[in-house]
Formats: C-alpha cells, structure tokens, sequence
C-alpha cells in the first residue's frame, strides 16, 4: 500500500510538469488548487471536467485539450494557464505567468457548497455581443504605440492619444490589435480632461496619470466588443484626449521586442447614424475613503451609490445596463455590484459578480443579459482586498501600489446628471465570503450556506478585529505622547529649577508628575499588548519583533527602575559622606532617566511612522509631541526664572546630597 501511494504521488507531481503553471492553479476564492485536474484542492480523488479532458488527452498538454474550454465559462484552458497560443511544450516557460486561472471552475456557476449554480450563468445575452455586429462602418482610428521596445518582465506602459476628427464619431466596434501576442497581456483605454502628450506622447511607465474615466477594456483571451443594436460610444471632437496603458508580460524575458500593438475603433459620423449614444460612468468609492490595513486576507469594502445619486425621476422608465468593468488594483481579489431597493433592502439583484478578480485579467464584459435599474433602486458595491503580504496601510489612489473599489458601467439612457463616485463607504463590512449569483436570502434557506456574510462560509473571514485594534494602536499612541512628551520632562526638570522655589514641597510635585508619567507608560504597553492581540500576533513573539518594540520594552523597564526612588539608600547624615549604594543610586537614577527620555523621542518618532500603517487619525503626532517637549522645557525655565528671582534661603538650587530637606513621612533626598 505504501508503494502504492508513492507511486501515485510521484504520479501526480509528473503530471503537474505536463500543463503550464500547473503550480500558480488557484480556486475561486484565490486559495492554491495544486490537484488541477481533480475536485480536492489536494488531488486525488474523482477528477473534474479538465482532469476527464487531459486523461483524454493521454495527459499531455495538446492543442486541442488547449484550445477546449473544459469547465465551459467562456474561456479557453490555455488562456486559463497562461498558454493562449497553446505552444507550450514541457520545461518550457510559459507564454505568461500571472492572470493564471482554474481551468476545471466556473467560479460564476458554482453555489456555495460547490453545486452548480444556473444564476451566475456567465454567457452573454443573445441581443449583445459582436456576434450581432452587422452596421457597416466608414473609418477607424488607431490608438497603438509606435514601436515600443518591451523590458524583460512585467512592465506597465502609457501611451497619449487625440482623435484627430472634427466631427462627432459614433463608435461602432473596438478591435484589439495584438502583434506580439506572446507578451501583450491586457489593455486600458481612459478618456483624459486634458492632453497628456508632455508626460506620455512618447509610451512610457509613470506615476500618476490624471485620466479616471476608463473607456474599454481587454485582457488575453477576449475578443472584440461591439456596441448593441442602435447604440454607438459617441466620441466628440471637444474632449479628444485618451492614454491606453499596455501591461506587457514578458516572462521569459525575450530580448529586442519592439510592439505595434493597441487597439482599433471603427466609427461613423454620429449626426447621420440616427444611433443613440452608449453612456459610460465611473461608479464605486471615492478615493480618499479607500483604507486597507496590513496583514488582512479578507479585508472588505462596501460602497453605497444611492438612487439620490442616480437622479432618476419617479416617473422614469430607467436605463438599461449591459456591460461592464470592474477594477481594482494589485491586492484587489473580489468585487460583485449588486442592486438593491429603497424600501426593501431583501429585494436584491446581482449585476455583475468575480470572486477570482485579477489585477492582469482586466477587461470590458457583458452581463448575462442587460438588466434594467429604474428609480427608486441604489447600487451596492463591495471589494474584498488581501493585503496579508503588506506591512503598510494601503491608500485609495490611482497608482498600482494603491487602491480602488471601481465598477465602469455601460448603458442605454442619458448620461448621469451627478457624480457617481461615493463618499459613502463602509470599512471592514463584513466577511469577504460571497459565492457569485447566490443571495443572502437563498443563503439563509439552505443549510450548507449558514452563516452567509458573517463568515460562516469560512472561506477568508481571518477574524482579525481591526476596529479594536486600531482603537488600542491610537490609545496607545496618546498615553505614550503624554507620558514622554509632558509629564515625564516636567517631573526631570523639578529637581533641578523647582527645588529653591518649591522648598520641601518639590518633592511631591517630582512624584506627582513621574508616577502619573509611569502610570500612562505602563497603560500604553498594555494598549498595544491588546492592539496585536486583536491583531491574531502575540506581542512578544519573536516572529512578530521589530526595533520599535524592542526599544519600547528597554524604555518600559527604565522607567520602572525609576520607581526604585521610593525605596532608595538612605541618605547620608549632615557632615557625612554619603555611601557607595548611595552615590551608585544617585548616578543610576539621573542617568536612567535621562536615557528613558533619550530613548523615548526615537520611540515617539518610529512610533509616529508605524501607526500609519493602520490610521491617519495621528498624523500630528510628531508636531504634537515637539510642543509638549516645548512645554516642558518652558516650565523648566519657568522655574528657573522664579528660583532667580527668590531671596537665598541659605541653600543652592542643585542635587546635593547632604543639604536637602526632609519631611516628616518620606527620605527627600534623590
């Protein structure tokens, strides 16, 4: 039996040399499928529809197992694998390695308990499509970069364009224009408010870019779009600025490739072609409401868009949507828009759904059937990010290593009156389980789907209480600026400048502010002991330790040792030298203190920069820190203005350790 299984785990790995990036196979909530051809993630077992093809096969990776779409979502098992051209061969390295799907899962047929699910059907409605494009056209134009040499790996290049007609143009067709197809792996087309020939004429990488306003979509393996019967995307000669951004995915880093590629639009003049125009309009969250917190595997954002937003009046037919695309950057992993009444928030409808988003599989997609949104409904839409693999607080922005929760939606009807970029925006809203086509209200009515929305699916809710740990990260963060920015400093400097003008009563006041000081010390510890718990990471693991904790604990422990003041040497008798325990106290408990607050300004200022991981509720920290430490030192000078100004009592200011005073409870000397 032992040989046997070894005979079927050698097996197994054998086969997974056969098929091209066999090893980057994930399900449709992005967890690793390494058992490709079976229906156990492991494999093993009863195979799924890919595993009986490539048995059929005679399991070797042929053209025709490639050009199959086995699990029949619409796309092909090589573009699934990364071989759209289907000329990979074994040992070879594979046409592209990212936008790598599973090529045995719908993930848009599948309930929540792994059985079909007819209502994320995914093929498009007979009436869209180019399948019905028939319009004949007059002219194209072009938008394709004028030989751009392609670098080794994956690189990410903008290009300007402006339309060169004076005349409104009705766009019938756009065409993708793919010359190297090997590295071509998705394209962008943006309208832009202005020209952007200065920044990218010549194509190029970038930062920012300043055009929001996403066009047209396609990734490898799509084909053309077509716009539907009587409908046109109608380009006007006053707002002629687009940039297309090209992802190119040059894994096997081929030398001295020079791209032509781009894409084509056929049109005709819009004045005589009595179509109606397609309106296209950016919905979802508005950029500065967007926040990820680090180390999250399911982190959700849900966007509302009201019906206010949408402007429809009551007595409106509605407009009809048929497209859309959906976009979010590099930790984006699931995105549905789902339509929901005004006043019966269990009347829902899903628009459009992918639990298996992938930054480099974007591209424009019909819906199963266009779907009409009248007045009185709202739009809901929610991205589920996974930014396990970031120790950074992830922004809302319009570069890659931000963040967006944004859906472009095509329809039939005027263009929308308002805005519909939302501010209102939800954080951390529930679990990121979401089976596409499958409502809350089916969820709750079978019972392999308890617990729907609230994690009970258990397929990426981590569990992690981010609200509670953010609170205790800012608690922390407050009591630490008080104790080393105010109370700590103050109670340094009585001693030195209090002392002639206090008399005996300085003392208390040295107390008073350093154990009020401590005190906020020792809470704030236990605030971000508490803050990474609720984080799932034991404070003091060594797996989890960083210079900020480590320093943190040495400041902690110093100024605990300060409490040792309360049971110090006693001091030495008028006329007598003072002992060595004495003296080494003496010494010990100025120079402790000092380095606690030496210490404490670099814990202050890394600690100032590691909070923005999680919230920019402290982004003055730094500003208020250095005014408290102001504050310190003017009640220092304050003190010793006051100690100048008072008649000799036939004492110096100073640390003596033979001339200070006592009191009837408690040894004064330091």
């Amino acid at each position: 039996m032992a040989l046997a299984l070894v005979h079927v785990a050698l097996g197994y790995r054998s086969y997974q040399t056969q098929l091209p990036n066999s090893d980057k196979v994930t399900d449709c909530q992005g967890n690793s499928w390494a058992g490709v051809g079976h229906l156990r993630p492991g494999g093993g077992g009863p195979r799924n529809q890919f595993g009986i093809d490539f048995q059929a096969a005679g399991y070797t990776w042929t053209t025709a197992l490639c050009q199959q779409d086995s699990d029949g979502d619409g796309v092909t098992n090589g573009v699934e694998l990364g071989d759209p051209s289907c000329t990979w061969t074994p040992g070879a390295t594979p046409q592209f390695d990212t936008g790598i799907t599973h090529p045995g899962l719908d993930c848009g047929s599948l309930n929540c308990d792994g059985s079909p699910n007819t209502a994320g059907a995914s093929a498009p409605h007979a009436t869209v499509g180019c399948a019905n494009y028939s319009a004949p056209t007059i002219g194209y134009f072009d938008l394709t970069f004028a030989g751009h040499a392609v670098a080794p790996g994956t690189s990410y290049i903008k290009g300007s364009f402006t339309w060169p007609g004076t005349v409104r143009a009705a766009v019938l067709r756009f065409e993708f224009i793919n010359h190297n197809p090997d590295v071509v792996h998705h394209m962008i087309l943006y309208r832009c408010p202005t020209d952007m020939a200065s920044q990218f004429g010549t194509p190029t990488t970038g930062g920012t870019m300043g055009c929001t306003d996403v066009l047209m979509a396609w990734a490898v393996g799509g084909g053309p779009i077509c716009a539907p019967p009587a409908l046109a995307f109608v380009v006007d000669p006053a707002a002629p600025y687009f940039l297309l951004e090209m992802h190119y995915d040059n894994a096997r880093n081929t030398p001295g490739i020079v791209d032509t590629s781009g894409m084509r639009l056929h049109f005709v003049p819009h004045a005589s072609s009595g179509l109606d125009a397609i309106s296209v309009v950016l919905s979802g969250a508005s950029l500065p409401r967007i926040s990820v917190p680090p180390l999250r595997s399911s982190y959700r954002a849900t966007v509302t868009i009201t019906s206010a937003m949408l402007g429809m009046p009551s007595n409106y037919r509605g407009v009809e949507l048929f497209a859309v695309i959906e976009h979010m950057h590099g930790i984006g992993r699931k995105i549905w828009l789902t339509m929901v009444d005004d006043t019966d928030a269990s009347d829902t409808t899903e628009v459009s759904c992918n639990t298996n988003y992938d930054f480099d599989l974007q591209e424009a997609k019909y819906l199963s059937a266009p779907l009409l949104l009248p007045p009185g409904k709202k739009l809901q839409l929610d991205c589920v990010y996974d930014s396990s693999a970031r120790n950074y607080l992830t922004h809302g922005g319009d570069e890659t290593h931000d963040e967006m929760c944004i859906i472009v939606l095509f329809y039939a009807g005027p263009e929308a009156a308002n805005s519909l970029i939302s501010p209102i925006v939800t954080l951390d809203s529930g679990s990121g389980a979401h089976t596409c086509g499958f409502t809350e209200q089916m969820a709750n009515a079978n019972a392999n789907c308890t617990g729907y929305g609230s994690g009970g699916l258990g397929l990426d809710d981590d569990g992690y209480d981010y609200d509670r740990a953010v609170r205790m990260l800012e608690l922390h963060g407050g009591l630490m600026l008080w104790a080393w920015g105010l109370l700590l400093p103050m109670g340094a400097v009585v001693p030195r400048f209090w002392r002639d003008v206090l008399g005996p009563k300085w003392l208390y006041l040295h107390l008073t502010l350093q154990l009020s000081g401590i005190a906020f010390v020792l809470a704030g510890l236990w605030a971000s002991i508490d803050a990474t718990n609720a984080r799932l990471q034991p404070h003091f693991d060594v797996a989890t330790a960083n210079g900020h904790k480590l320093f943190g604990l040495v400041v902690v422990i110093l100024s605990a040792v300060q409490l040792l003041g309360l049971v110090r040497p006693h001091k030495a008798a008028a006329g007598e030298q003072p002992t060595i325990m004495r003296q080494l106290w003496s010494w010990s408990h100025r120079l402790g203190g000092i380095a606690a607050i030496g210490l404490a300004v670099a814990q202050v200022l890394s600690g100032s920069d590691q909070i923005k991981m999680f919230t920019d509720s402290l982004d003055g920290a730094r500003t208020s820190y250095f005014a408290m430490l102001g504050c310190a030192v003017a009640f220092g000078c304050l003190g010793f203005g006051l100690g100048k100004l008072r008649p000799p009592a036939g004492k110096s200011a100073g640390f003596s350790d033979t001339e200070m005073p006592k009191t009837s409870a408690i040894n004064t000397s330091l």
